[in-house]
Formats: structure tokens, sequence, C-alpha cells
């Protein structure tokens, strides 16, 4: 019975295995070029629509930068306005400056000072004013892309003695247009050019 059992293993060892499979190497480890231009392919798409709504966020996120800065300036002319009786157009006076070598996106402040007291230096109404850079508004360092950095802000940014309209303007994404929000004494923040 050993016997038998033995040369039916042996017989179908033998023809079970075809010349073609028995000389099949081993196959190797690693990917095909197919597979490697697929996850190329994969990566690409991901990465179209990934880099765009990285730049809007990155975009929103800058311009946090000039809702902080609008809220200084109307904390400080509020400020100045309950000691004084009027809002005045002389931010470095009133103590509002921004850090040098700061890496800001936005100009931020007035530009141009209105008639009566808001144009006169506070606690010295014998010394006007004059609107100018580092004065009456604070210019942007940088800007996205390489571009330009905003160097002033709009004529519609001004300071009266009842009234004002501060403005920030900065170029924060790639696109060609400047972004623009101003505050009002009334605390009223409201974005009036998207550059996003």
């Amino acid at each position: 019975m050993k016997l038998t059992h033995t040369l039916k293993k042996k017989y179908f060892e033998k023809t079970t295995f075809s010349p073609l499979t028995k000389n099949l190497k081993k196959p190797s480890a690693g990917f095909t070029l197919i597979e490697l231009m697929v996850v190329v392919a994969i990566i690409g798409i991901l990465a179209s629509v990934a880099v765009p709504q990285y730049s809007k966020f990155q975009a929103k996120a800058r311009a946090v930068e000039a809702k902080s800065s609008l809220g200084a300036v109307y904390t400080i002319e509020a400020s100045f306005y309950s000691d004084a009786s009027y809002y005045t157009g002389c931010l470095a006076n009133i103590g509002y400056a921004v850090t040098s070598g700061t890496k800001s996106y936005y100009t931020v402040g007035f530009s141009s000072i209105g008639t009566g007291a808001a144009n006169f230096v506070p606690s010295d109404t014998s010394q006007a004013c004059t609107a100018g850079a580092g004065t009456s508004y604070f210019t942007a360092g940088i800007a996205d892309g390489g571009g330009t950095a905003t160097s002033s802000v709009s004529s519609s940014a001004v300071a009266n003695t009842g009234n004002f309209t501060a403005e920030a303007a900065g170029n924060i994404s790639k696109g060609a247009t400047t972004d623009i929000w101003q505050i009002t004494e009334s605390n009223g923040l409201k974005n009036t050019t998207l550059g996003i």
C-alpha cells in the first residue's frame, strides 16, 4: 500500500507542473512604472486643489492684521476723544505706533487730516500735524507674492474733529486687488474692497 501511495504521489507531482510554469522567475519586489505614474497623477490633482485653498487661507489670516490694527486705532482715538472732545489724525502723537521691523502687510491710518482741532498735535493747538508716513499713517513692509507693498491709504481715510474713517490697505494675495478695510468713530468695521 505504501508503494502505491508513493507512486501516485510521484505521478501527480510530475504531471501537475507544465514546462511553462517550471521556469518562471519569482516576481521581483517594487512598483511598476504605471503604478508610479498613477501615484504622481493623483498627487498632482490633489496639489492643484490644495494650493489655491491654502493661498486663500493665508490671505484670510493676514486680514486679521487689518482688523487688529484698526481696532487699535479706534481704541486710541476713542480714548483721546474722551479727554480732548475731538479726534485727531496725528496717530503717532497719541500713542499709536507700529514696531519697527514688524512685517506688516497693511498700511494703516489716515491719508489726510481735516481742518480744525483734528489737524493739530494733541496738547499743542499751535503746532499743526502734517499728514504723512509715520505721523498720520504707517506703511506696510511686505506684500504677498513679491509684489509691491501698499504705501498709502485712500483719500476717504480722513480724521475730522467730530468723526474719522481710518483705513488699512494691503496686498495680501497674489492678485492685483488691494484689500481695504475701514473703521469709523462708531466702531463700524467693514471690508470695502476684497483683495483675497
